[in-house]
C-alpha cells in the first residue's frame, strides 16, 4: 500500500513539475522570440543594434526603447501608406515633448513620453509607451480628445501643424515640434531598416485592407470576429475587463477593457456566435483541432492550469494571432510560430 501511495506521489509531482516547465518556456518563448513581428517587448527591449546618432543627436538606450515601442504602435495601427508620415509626427512629438523618454510626471498632470494629461486616460496608461502612443494616434477607438487619426487630412498637413492640432501647446503655430523635424524624419527612415525596426507589412487595424486580407475561404463570421477584434488593437489588458464598447481612454475600464476571453467572446459575438466567459469554457466549444490544420478564426488555448487553458488567443491568418496578453498590456499582434510550441488545444467555433 505504501509503494502505490509513493507512485501516486511521485505522479502528482511530475504533472507539477510539466506544468511549470510548461509556463516557464511560454515566458521564455514569448520574451525571446526572435520571430516579432508588430510587437517589441515592452519590459524587456534591449536596444541592442538601436542607432545611436541621428541628425546630430546622440540617443541612450531609453530614448531608443521609447522610439522602438512607438514605430511598433505605428506600424500596428496605420496603414501602410501612411506610417512613415505618421511616424515622423509621432517621434517629433516625443522628442519635444519629453526628449523620446518616459517620464513620470511633468507640467501640471502631464505624464509620459507625450506628455498627456489627465483627459488621454489614467496615469498608468499614460505613462505607458504604448498605450500612449495608440492615444495620440487615435483611429478606431478615437479618445477624448482625438488623435492624429481623427484629424481631417492630417496627413495634408505640415507634420508640426498635425502634431500641434493633437497636443494643443502653448504654440500655435506648432514652431515647438518643426524643430525637431529634420531629426525624426531621419530617425524614421532609421527605423525603417533597423534590425529591430517592426517589419513594414504588419497588418493594420486601421487600414480599410484589413478584414479583406483575411483568407476567404474561412465561414463569414470568422471573418467577421476577425474584422471587429482588429479594431480593438492598442486597446489596453484588464484582468475581468469585459470589451464591451473597448476604449483606449475608458470611463469604465471593467465593462470597455478586454482580457483574453472577452476578447475572443465579443469578437464572435459581433458574428452572432455566443461563446462562454473564460478560456477554460471556451476551450469545450466547438470542433478539436490539430495544431498543423488551424486556420484563420480558430481559438487557440495555452498556459495549463489545473482548471484548463489560462489564455486563448484568435488566428486572424496571414501568419499572425491577435490576443490580449496579460496585465500592463494591450491587444496586439504576435506571430503564430511564437504559440505554436505552447499551444494545448485548438478550437473550430465556426
Amino acid at each position: 500500500m505504501g509503494k502505490v501511495r509513493l507512485i501516486a506521489l511521485v505522479v502528482r509531482i511530475t504533472i507539477v513539475l510539466i506544468v511549470i516547465g510548461a509556463m516557464i518556456v511560454y515566458a521564455i518563448v514569448i520574451t525571446n522570440s526572435p520571430n516579432t513581428a508588430c510587437q517589441v517587448d515592452d519590459q524587456n527591449f534591449s536596444p541592442g543594434t538601436a542607432p545611436q546618432a541621428v541628425a546630430n543627436v546622440t540617443l541612450d538606450a531609453e530614448q531608443s526603447r521609447t522610439a522602438h515601442l512607438i514605430a511598433a504602435v505605428v506600424s500596428e495601427r496605420v496603414p501602410a501608406s501612411l506610417r512613415q508620415s505618421a511616424l515622423v509626427i509621432a517621434l517629433m512629438t516625443a522628442m519635444t515633448e519629453a526628449s523620446l523618454r518616459n517620464p513620470a510626471g511633468g507640467h501640471l498632470d502631464s505624464v509620459g513620453a507625450f506628455q498627456q494629461r489627465a483627459g488621454w486616460g489614467s496615469k498608468t496608461q499614460r505613462n505607458d509607451v504604448r498605450t500612449a502612443t495608440a492615444a495620440f494616434l487615435g483611429g478606431p477607438a478615437p479618445p477624448a480628445p482625438p488623435g492624429l487619426l481623427d484629424i481631417p487630412r492630417w496627413n495634408a498637413l505640415p507634420a508640426w501643424t498635425a502634431a500641434q492640432a493633437v497636443q494643443r501647446s502653448a504654440f500655435p503655430d506648432g514652431s515647438n515640434y518643426r524643430r525637431w523635424h529634420t531629426f525624426a524624419t531621419r530617425l524614421a527612415a532609421t527605423l525603417a531598416t533597423s534590425s529591430n525596426a517592426l517589419p513594414r507589412n504588419c497588418p493594420s487595424s486601421t487600414s480599410p485592407g484589413a478584414a479583406a486580407s483575411v483568407p476567404g475561404d474561412i465561414p463569414p463570421q470568422a471573418r467577421t470576429a476577425i474584422a471587429w477584434a482588429l479594431k480593438q488593437l492598442g486597446t489596453p489588458y484588464v484582468w475581468g475587463g469585459r470589451c464591451e464598447d473597448p476604449r483606449l481612454q475608458p470611463s469604465d475600464p471593467q465593462r470597455q477593457n478586454c482580457d483574453c476571453s472577452s476578447l475572443t467572446m465579443q469578437a464572435y459575438r459581433q458574428a452572432g456566435v455566443i461563446l462562454p466567459r473564460t478560456s477554460q469554457e471556451q476551450v469545450r466549444v466547438g470542433t478539436p483541432v490539430r495544431t498543423d490544420q488551424a486556420r484563420a478564426g480558430d481559438l487557440i488555448f495555452s498556459q495549463p492550469t489545473a482548471t484548463g487553458p489560462g489564455h486563448v488567443a484568435l488566428i486572424i491568418g496571414n501568419g499572425q494571432v491577435i490576443s490580449a496578453p496579460g496585465r500592463g498590456k494591450v491587444v496586439r499582434l504576435v506571430p503564430w510560430q511564437t504559440y505554436i510550441p505552447l499551444v494545448t488545444a485548438v478550437r473550430r467555433v465556426v
